[in-house]
């Protein structure tokens, strides 16, 4: 259902979560549509809006242009993603162990 045009629920049956890993931060950024003007403006191209000095999205929090709860819900969504890339990269080799492993052997 849509929910006055800011978003939507989804009800996906046999979906347990909801996961960015295959997102990276800088689609996430641009999702984030009151960012969009902002970014490029940075003191640094590879910003991430925390704590670097000449922040424009920082800047835009303390004028009161972008809300203080939105920059968080990014940050928290960047953690988020990284936390599944390293679940993911830890899951990965142990999966490829055993799937090696329970080949039969090579018969020439």
């Amino acid at each position: 259902r849509d929910i006055h045009c800011l978003g939507a629920i989804i009800d996906s049956p046999g979906f347990q979560e909801f996961g960015l890993a295959h997102v990276s931060e800088s689609q996430l950024q641009h999702a984030f549509r009151e960012f969009r003007s902002y970014l490029g403006k940075c003191r640094f191209h590879n910003c991430k809006h925390d704590n670097e000095p000449d922040c424009a999205v920082q800047a835009a929090v303390l004028s009161g242009a972008i809300a203080s709860e939105r920059l968080a819900l990014f940050k928290q969504l960047v953690s988020d993603s990284k936390t599944a890339d390293i679940q993911i990269q830890g899951i990965s080799p142990s999966r490829e162990r055993w799937s090696t492993s329970l080949k039969p052997p090579y018969k020439r």
